[in-house]
């Protein structure tokens, strides 16, 4: 039985990156260095609360190379995330993210337990 919180997490929704400028405006130039650009790289998504609750809740995702993207064009950060455990569910993230605001959707797919590398 998957975890309340991944249920809740597998709805698209909107998201925040926290990459941000000493003076608060997004920072493209933060998240290209924080992501990386090797084999594997990571980049972390903020979801928002429960309704009525306070707090986000801020998820580190790992990702290969071939499942992230930046999209000068677009102005977008788009992945999909390795699989790992939030509270004992099997999940991976699925987001996009636009450089210009460091907001956008995102949810956690929820796998299968055959779905584990």
């Amino acid at each position: 039985m998957p975890d309340e919180l991944a249920i809740r997490l597998s709805r698209e929704q909107e998201i925040r990156a926290p990459y941000f400028a000493d003076d608060g405006t997004p920072d493209a130039e933060d998240l290209r260095r924080h992501v990386g650009s090797g084999d594997v790289m990571h980049c972390f998504v903020n979801f928002p609360p429960r309704a009525g609750k306070k707090g986000e809740t801020s998820l580190n995702s790992t990702i290969k190379k071939e499942n992230g993207k930046f999209d000068d064009e677009q102005g977008t950060f788009s992945f999909v995330g390795e699989p790992f455990r939030l509270n004992g569910t099997l999940v991976k993230i699925h987001a996009t993210i636009r450089l210009a605001t460091m907001t956008g959707t995102g949810r956690c797919e929820i796998l299968a337990e055959t779905d584990e590398p």
